[in-house]
């Protein structure tokens, strides 16, 4: 996080036990409020991010599982197959 002379003053609506629960743990952790939130949305910023490229690699390998031959199944390779073809051929 860096920290810089001036930040610009913002307004959001939050919900006020939210707001409430935010503070305590801001004065736990011995932070100004400002700098808790920045904290906890760039935590979750990171999770998130990093939870969608989680996904998209499970995505992939399991296109990639479907898509590949059982061993002993035999695939034409004379015309490229078509994705649902390759899934029948699998089962």
């Amino acid at each position: 996080m860096k920290e810089s002379k001036s930040k610009p003053n913002i307004s959001i609506r939050i919900d006020p036990e939210v707001l409430h629960q935010a503070k305590v743990e801001a004065i736990k952790a011995k932070k100004t409020l400002g700098q808790w939130l920045e904290e906890a949305i760039e935590e979750k910023a990171g999770k998130e991010k990093g939870s969608i490229a989680g996904e998209k690699s499970e995505v992939a390998t399991e296109n990639k599982e479907m898509l590949t031959p059982k061993e002993g199944t035999k695939i034409d390779t004379s015309t490229p197959p078509s994705v649902i073809s390759l899934i029948k051929q699998r089962r």
